[in-house]
Order: structure tokens, then C-alpha cells, then sequence
């Protein structure tokens, strides 16, 4: 059962790193493809929470249960910070500054992965039996 929370979590983490990397591989004030390193902490953020879910996948993979429970406290963490980041992102992008727009997506995608990865997680943290297995 834990198998295809472990597959969710896989998918949410290396979704998170692939939004982080497309946070510092574009230069909305440029509009080219260049490292943009002004964008590092959006970076960091992403890519901290995207392995911290590829370490639950890995630990629900091999049957800790509290893995699932983990996953979806992190994943709760990051979309309530993405949620907050994204709304600031853009409000500064209406008010004057277009090239914050970019990193409001991004952040926006992100904040909505991180909700269905808290909607699915938490459904299935719900089927889980109370009872722990027999051990072999």
C-alpha cells in the first residue's frame, strides 16, 4: 500500500527540484535562458523540500508507515510557504515589477503540487490500519 504513496512522493520531489532549477534557469527581466541567481533562495526552498520527499518516498519504499505521516507534514510546510511566497510574488508583480509575474507562476505550480500531494497523502494516511504488522 505504502508503494504507491512512495511513487506520489518520488513524483512531488523531483517536481519540486525541476521548478527550483526553473526558478534560477530564466531571466524574466531578460527573458533568456541564462542562470538567474537572484532567484536562489526560491532555489534552495524547492529543491530542499523536493529531497526531503524523495527521502520519505525512499523510507516508504522500504515500509515505514511514519514516512507517509512525514510526507504529508512536509508537504503542508511547503504549500502553506509557497501559497504565502507565490500571493507576494504576485501582488509585487501588479504593483510595478512585471518580472516578478514569472517567479509567481512557478511558485503558484508549486503550492499546487504541494496541495495534492497534501489532499492525496492525508487521504491515504487516513486508510493506513491502526494495527502494525506481525513481525517476520
Amino acid at each position: 500500500m505504502l508503494t504507491r504513496y512512495s511513487r506520489w512522493l518520488t513524483g512531488y520531489g523531483i517536481f519540486l527540484i525541476l521548478m527550483g532549477l526553473a526558478l534560477i534557469a530564466y531571466n524574466p527581466q531578460t527573458g533568456n535562458l541564462e542562470l538567474y541567481w537572484t532567484a536562489h533562495t526560491g532555489f534552495y526552498v524547492a529543491a530542499g523540500f523536493g529531497v526531503a520527499a524523495l527521502l520519505c518516498a525512499a523510507l516508504a519504499r522500504s515500509g515505514h508507515r511514519a514516512a507517509l505521516w512525514a510526507g504529508l507534514v512536509i508537504s503542508f510546510l511547503a504549500m502553506i510557504g509557497f501559497f504565502m511566497s507565490a500571493n507576494k510574488f504576485r501582488r509585487a508583480s501588479t504593483m510595478g515589477e512585471p518580472h516578478k509575474a514569472y517567479a509567481a507562476v512557478v511558485i503558484g505550480l508549486m503550492a499546487a503540487a504541494s496541495l495534492g500531494s497534501v489532499v492525496t497523502l492525508g487521504r491515504g494516511a487516513r486508510a493506513l490500519p491502526n494495527t502494525l504488522p506481525a513481525p517476520h
